[in-house]
């Protein structure tokens, strides 16, 4: 069967179009069969459906160093370094199918264990090209055929390019020419330490002179794990450029250097990024260039060379590197260093570039515009060896990636000691830019303070280019100062988060209820209640610069009758129009308000009583909710509380459909206790979601009107009923698609210092909720607190956030963990409706035109416009208290009997 591949694997015309493979193939054939009757079955262990069934290919122990080749007819060579061999022998073996293995073999070829790891390049035309550096900093080049390879006296030549090399790149033009560049250290008058390029037009034969692209003195005492070099072609007959880039670490630049004519004249070199890019605190370096026609990809990374975390960077281009786009982290900021970087592939529709790590490399692909979803698909299974089951851990690994395959050798560390490999099909490149539609791992946003910290009144919204954004409360854990309290921000892209910037940090008391709304014009607004003194507060930053705490709006007080505001709720027409629904909670003002600002919040309308809870004798009211419908309608939910044992309670609406002067009288939905709701809009269509408590169970509850609200269907159940309350989230992305996010404890989790959640997602199909996926959640650590946040972005990303607080080995700890997963056909809706405008009309009553009036000063929030400073307060104090000590005394005195009287 060995003999059958091998001999339909042949490309028999491009044999006989070659009169020197001619000449050999008596001989090849021979060779093939000492190779077929030389084979041993292999020994496979068994792993998942994706892998290739791992194959032992040494059968020895001690074996290091692996690398392999792919030659033009599909043949897989292997060779690696027996370490306990002292002759400098390697061991070679090869495969046509990945499965059948020839007996590996003892090769003396002119490197050793002593030089640096050979890099073998298979060309088109039946050669490989092998370079390697010496022990002694020689660049040596040796060319052999694919028969031939394991005797090396028998390669077509072998020589020495250059002299004290600490590092080199060689790449093959579309011609199936050699180019290669390379650093030297070795510095002298003719020949000083820099940066150098050669060719051979002939495919190895014959080399052209070197050509200094750069030099540099630093070069000298550079070492050879600090030197890095990469050269790409345009691929293309229709281009003939050439670029070259690397490091030069000890000033912190980076430079290419480009040919016009594929390397026979060379531009000046140029500075491609350095120090003042970032600040002078970090470093560019391992620059990698790329380039198909007249598209070049640039890719580097920035932080401390060696660090363990860093941040990939890319710039495009499509006019040959005249000129370049912004620059994009690849990953979204922050992440796993990689030790170097190649592109494998490099066409007319993607760039497939591979980040080498300490364990798992990361596949990535950018389309032109974006980069790809970081593939998984380079993660190893486990597995273990079938003859005495211990588990395999592959190190010293060598990844291959060719024809959309992926192949792996690695070297046991365990005590096997042997080399393994292994495979796999890769997916195809287009389908890494579909995001999972199940639920990835949490990626954290950890809370980074040099003391415990806290994280409450956590709030999020999407924007209409798919990203999130988040703001809650910061505080030092157990410091009651109001001067420790911050309002923190990040932004999340769906992979990522940014780095959490302090956006807002003076306050009068601390601020609770957040609320975050992103706007159609890219506006990032938020509210909050002053919890000292019961104010509503407003301020807003630009979406693309709210990280910054320079660009957020002075704070401004938003008009009330009252300092017991509650649970304000935002809303933002396509307009940009404001509406902001509270509720006073309780005492004599206690109801419904809504206020309106159509300048951005500069002044706002008086406040609108929705609904007078006095007027209506019910003991309080609580967490207003508003939405605007697809005709502009807005819509209005509010409960009904009491704080007396059998009293009224219940879910109540109200519409306007005049911009919010007028308002229907409340109608019940629900005479339940209820513990939250929540309401989404779309196509005329009102779903209003709550969970109520029905003195045994809570239940969670939906309901629906087709009508704009005019008229109800029957009330749903959502999920199952709960003992206790549960968090829970509606998101939607106003075109129909709704989902129910819930977070349910597990009532059989036996691990001590863990709690064991379910994540529940739950979608409405148009008639009914179903349970459309679950993810267990365990979070380690004890006093485990955590809240809930939902949103669905314009790219039809479900984002969840759970921040939680937990204390680890008696520490506090504080994180927001982030899951998310793609929704199929669920894209948002960014056609925002815009609330018509109320008009005066003198035959018309109850309607009125938006009263508007200037915001007023921080102080001012009330009706009676007073401003008084602390000062003033205790003087008038005092002098209350000064007037009635003189009334007293006046009484007790002055108007005291006499004697007399009797």
């Amino acid at each position: 069967m060995f003999l059958t591949r091998l001999l339909l694997n042949l490309d028999w015309m491009k044999i006989m179009k070659k009169t020197k493979l001619i000449n050999n193939l008596s001989a090849s054939l021979l060779l093939v069969m000492i190779m077929f009757f030389n084979s041993i079955p292999r020994i496979h262990a068994q792993t998942d459906q994706d892998w290739s069934d791992p194959v032992n290919l040494s059968f020895s122990g001690s074996a290091i160093n692996p690398i392999l080749v792919k030659d033009y007819q599909g043949v897989l060579h292997v060779i690696w370094v027996d370490k306990v061999d002292d002759t400098g022998n390697y061991k070679y073996s090869q495969s046509v199918d990945g499965m059948t293995w020839t007996s590996p073999v003892y090769v003396k070829f002119p490197f050793g264990p002593r030089d640096s790891t050979p890099f073998l390049l298979a060309d088109a035309n039946g050669s490989i090209h092998i370079f390697w550096i010496a022990n002694d900093g020689s660049l040596f080049y040796g060319q052999a055929t694919t028969l031939d390879i394991i005797n090396p006296s028998k390669w077509k030549t072998t020589g020495r390019l250059a002299r004290d090399i600490l590092s080199f790149n060689v790449t093959l033009d579309y011609r199936g020419a050699l180019h290669i560049a390379y650093i030297r250290s070795g510095s002298s008058e003719l020949n000083p330490a820099g940066v150098y390029y050669r060719q051979s037009i002939i495919g190895g034969g014959f080399w052209s002179d070197s050509t200094l692209l750069y030099a540099s003195e630093y070069f000298r005492a550079t070492k050879q794990d600090d030197a890095y070099i990469r050269i790409s072609t345009s691929k293309t007959a229709f281009n003939n450029r050439a670029y070259v880039t690397w490091d030069d670490r000890a000033q912190k630049r980076v430079f290419m250097s480009i040919s016009d004519d594929l390397g026979v004249t060379w531009n000046e070199s140029q500075q491609i990024k350095g120090p003042q890019d970032t600040g002078g605190i970090d470093t560019p370096y391992n620059l990698t260039v790329s380039a198909y026609e007249e598209k070049v990809m640039l890719l580097w990374q920035a932080g401390e060379p060696g660090s363990a975390k860093c941040t990939i960077y890319s710039q495009w281009s499509e006019d040959d590197g005249k000129t370049w786009g912004d620059t994009t982290a690849v990953l979204g900021g922050r992440s796993d260093c990689p030790i170097s970087t190649n592109i494998f592939e490099h066409n007319e529709n993607y760039v497939t570039a591979y980040f080498v790590g300490e364990v798992n490399p990361t596949l990535v692909a950018w389309d032109g515009k974006k980069w790809s979803e970081p593939q998984s698909q380079t993660q190893l299974p486990s597995f273990s060896n079938p003859l005495t089951f211990d588990a395999i851990l592959l190190g010293c690994r060598f990844d291959l990636i060719q024809d959309n395959q992926l192949y792996v050798l690695g070297c046991d560390q365990g005590r096997g000691g042997d080399v393994w490999f292994l495979s796999r099909r890769l997916e195809p490149v287009e389908a890494w830019f579909s995001s999972s539609s199940i639920w990835g791992d949490a990626k954290a946003l950890p809370i980074k303070s040099e003391k415990p910290e806290q994280v409450t009144y956590f709030s999020s919204t999407a924007d209409k280019d798919g990203k999130v954004h988040a703001v809650w409360v910061q505080s030092p854990v157990g410091d009651e100062s109001i001067n420790n309290i911050t309002i923190q921000y990040s932004r999340w892209d769906g992979r990522t988060w940014s780095n959490p910037e302090s956006v807002i940090t003076s306050f009068n008391g601390v601020p609770v209820q957040l609320s975050v709304y992103a706007d159609s014009k890219d506006r990032l607004l938020l509210t909050w209640i002053d919890d000292s003194n019961g104010d509503l507060l407003y301020s807003w930053a630009n979406l693309e610069r709210a990280n910054l705490s320079s660009e957020w709006e002075k704070v401004v007080g938003i008009p009330s009758s009252s300092q017991l505001i509650n649970s304000p709720d935002i809303v933002v027409d396509g307009s940009g129009r404001m509406v902001v629904a509270y509720v006073i909670s309780i005492n004599e003002e206690r109801g419904v308000y809504v206020i309106q600002s159509i300048d951005n919040g500069s002044s706002w309308s008086l406040p609108v009583k929705v609904f007078d809870a006095v007027a209506a004798n019910w003991d309080g009211v609580k967490q207003p909710k508003l939405s605007i419908g697809s005709d502009g309608v807005l819509h209005l939910f509010f409960i009904r509380s009491t704080f007396r044992v059998g009293q009224p309670v219940g879910l109540y609406y109200s519409r306007s459909q005049d911009g919010g002067s007028t308002w229907s009288d409340a109608q019940i939905i629900s005479d339940g206790d209820i513990n939250w709701a929540d309401v989404s809009s779309y196509d005329g269509v009102v779903h209003v979601v709550w969970q109520e408590y029905d003195g045994l169970v809570v239940a969670n509850l939906s309901q629906t009107s087709q009508d704009s609200g005019l008229t109800w269907g029957q009330q749903e159940n959502v999920t199952g009923v709960n003992d206790g309350p549960t968090l829970v989230d509606l998101v939607s992305n106003n075109n129909g698609e709704l989902h129910f996010i819930q977070i349910v404890e597990k009532t059989d989790s036996q691990i001590i210092n863990q709690e064991d959640v379910v994540l529940q997602d739950w979608r409405w199909d148009g008639s009914e909720w179903n349970l459309a996926l679950t993810k267990d959640i365990a979070i380690k650590g004890e006093n485990v607190n955590y809240s809930l946040s939902a949103t669905i972005s314009s790219t039809g990303l479900l984002d969840i956030f759970v921040p939680v607080e937990r204390t680890m080995n008696k520490k506090i700890q504080s994180e927001v963990l982030a899951f998310t997963r793609y929704l199929e056909n669920a894209q948002a809706d960014t056609d925002i409706p815009v609330i018509p405008t109320p008009l005066l009309d003198s035959n018309e009553t109850g309607l009125f035109p938006l009263d508007i009036t200037p915001t007023p000063d921080y102080s001012v929030l009330y009706d009676d416009n007073v401003s008084t400073s602390p000062f003033q307060r205790n003087i008038a104090g005092i002098v209350l208290i000064g007037a009635g000590v003189l009334v007293t005394v006046y009484l007790l005195v002055w108007r005291r009997p006499s004697k007399n009287a009797k």
